[in-house]
């Protein structure tokens, strides 16, 4: 065979150079594509590395900016890797988004099985009470009360599934100060540590109408006198006898009217269940009511509303890094109300 390829017939050698020619042609071919891919390759490995490193550098700034930190290199990577996925969720959401918009808070590093096991695992059965309900007739077109000052302070429940018990004492603060024209924070934790005989389950949840009935009986310390500690203790009752507020009663507004809340809300601040599951990432803007759903699952503060731009003003206990400076505003709609805030609300009689 080698004899044969060496001395060729004249025809076959011919026919052999255009093999040889076409064979190098294809050799040619082949190897620019080989030379392109590898290049294509290696410019999206670099193009990856490069996207690994700018994602870094954000967590890192993350978790300088909220002063977090990890037990061990195997959490700061889970972390890291979950912070990719929600940042990633947050930039995707935020083009369809035309009303709100999200953005990265402190609870970027968590998944959302942990953010609702924490902040919305609150399970505690409601047995509804007669109970005085109230609707007023004539209402302003808006209402706030942060700027009148009767309003304390936006405060941080922490890693405790306590939002019921903030609701409580929000809406106790502002009905004193409005009334008395004296504000004066009070006790989250008395209520955390001794309401569980009214159906509170301290860090586990419970409701803002068991919290007023054990306040009814009991009244509330300063929030100075039995500080927050975010996490469930043995009630102590030295420092629960230092009474702080009273309250008489409390009222149930009509539910699923959202002209009954509005007249509620014009009167004083107003202790509001919502469905807080689309939450986490609030960042600014107007929440729709085709946003979220209505399984009831936190408390806070429904604070004023403004009928001209159609919102609620509500007051969350997840710190001022969150929301809007604390705060979250929710669509005005008839029925159950944007998150359901229409659903199950309370408010103190002082």
């Amino acid at each position: 065979m080698e004899g044969f390829l060496s001395n060729p017939p004249k025809v076959i050698r011919k026919s052999y150079k255009k093999k040889i020619a076409a064979l190098a042609t294809v050799i040619v071919v082949v190897g620019a594509i080989a030379v392109f891919y590898s290049w294509d390759s290696s410019s999206q490995n670099v193009q990856g590395l490069k996207e690994f490193e700018l994602q870094h550098a954000e967590f890192k700034e993350y978790l300088d900016r909220f002063g977090k930190s990890y037990d061990d290199e195997s959490e700061y990577f889970k972390r890291f890797n979950i912070f990719r996925t929600n940042s990633a969720y947050i930039r995707i959401q935020n083009t369809m988004l035309s009303t709100w918009k999200m953005g990265i808070n402190k609870f970027a590093d968590m998944s959302h099985e942990e953010f609702k096991s924490i902040f919305l695992g609150t399970k505690v059965e409601f047995k509804e009470k007669v109970q005085i309900k109230k609707t007023h007739q004539l209402f302003a077109s808006s209402v706030d009360w942060r700027t009148t000052k009767n309003v304390t302070p936006v405060k941080d429940q922490g890693y405790c599934g306590s939002c019921w018990a903030f609701s409580t004492t929000g809406a106790i603060e502002s009905a004193i100060s409005i009334k008395q024209k004296k504000l004066v924070e009070l006790s989250e934790q008395q209520l955390v540590d001794c309401s569980w005989a009214y159906g509170n389950q301290g860090c586990n949840g419970g409701l803002m109408d068991y919290a007023f009935q054990y306040v009814m009986k009991y009244g509330l310390s300063s929030e100075k006198n039995y500080p927050y500690l975010g996490y469930d203790k043995k009630c102590n009752k030295g420092k629960a006898k230092k009474v702080s507020a009273k309250i008489s009663n409390y009222a149930d507004v009509t539910g699923n009217d959202y002209n009954a809340l509005l007249s509620a809300v014009s009167f004083q601040p107003v202790s509001v269940a919502v469905d807080a599951s689309v939450w986490a990432y609030y960042d600014s803007g107007v929440l729709q009511s085709s946003d979220c759903g209505t399984s009831l699952n936190h408390g806070v503060l429904a604070v004023g509303y403004d009928m001209s731009e159609n919102y609620w003003i509500v007051k969350n206990s997840w710190g001022t890094s969150w929301g809007e400076q604390g705060y979250i505003r929710l669509n005005i709609v008839a029925g159950q109300g944007t998150c359901g805030i229409q659903m199950m609300a309370s408010y103190p009689v002082v």
